[in-house]
């Protein structure tokens, strides 16, 4: 279906994404790193169309860490904040990102960070 859509309107970068995350959960699901450059192949076809996809920023950072692209990562934790600062999740997933490479006090800020942004 996301395939259609691309072909249909190749300038819709939401289908993009979401084949992106389709592929990611395959990978996720078989265990498989090998879909990780296709995934993140996926998420930058998505952000050439649309550079405001905060989700796509956030799947970026989640997989960057996995292909050895630890800068690309926190810029695109950077990106997802930026675009969408009161997301929760978002902020999350900089506190992931950060105990990936070891930076225990910058996790726990962005974790802390995440926490206060919960309305609940």
């Amino acid at each position: 279906m996301f395939e259609h859509a691309s072909v249909m309107d190749p300038s819709f970068g939401r289908a993009f994404s979401a084949m992106a995350n389709a592929e990611h959960m395959i990978g996720v699901f078989s265990g498989s790193e090998d879909h990780y450059e296709q995934v993140y192949a996926l998420l930058m076809k998505a952000l050439e169309r649309d550079d405001r996809d905060a989700d796509a920023y956030a799947r970026l950072a989640y997989i960057c860490p996995i292909l050895g692209r630890d800068e690309e990562s926190n810029a695109c934790v950077e990106k997802s904040l930026a675009i969408n600062p009161n997301n929760p999740s978002l902020a999350s997933l900089g506190g992931w990102v950060h105990v990936w490479r070891g930076q225990f006090d910058q996790a726990l800020a962005s974790a802390e960070r995440g926490i206060r942004l919960i309305p609940w």
